[in-house]
């Protein structure tokens, strides 16, 4: 993470794709927790690339994380970041 360039950079090899994914607009749930398999919003994909410049992104919403894709013989891996906390971005 280079704060100074408002960037953050995920070095990584045998990758298909990265997505960089931000808060939903709401936190409120969409369903009921207890019996839903997904009773909140998912988060949004703001940008694909290894590197992201956020402070030229629209739409970052509290945090950023990264997932990276790989797609092997018909299956898809998915391996996701931990969250990056973002305030006063701009």
């Amino acid at each position: 993470m280079d704060h100074d360039a408002g960037a953050i950079t995920i070095e990584t090899s045998n990758y298909d794709t990265i997505h960089w994914i931000s808060a939903p607009k709401s936190a409120e749930p969409i369903d009921d927790y207890k019996t839903s398999d997904q009773p909140w919003p998912l988060g949004k994909i703001v940008h694909e690339g290894e590197t992201i410049r956020y402070r030229d992104v629209q739409g970052i919403n509290n945090y950023l994380r990264a997932e990276i894709i790989r797609k092997k013989d018909g299956e898809l891996y998915r391996t996701f970041t931990n969250p990056f906390g973002l305030t006063n971005i701009d």
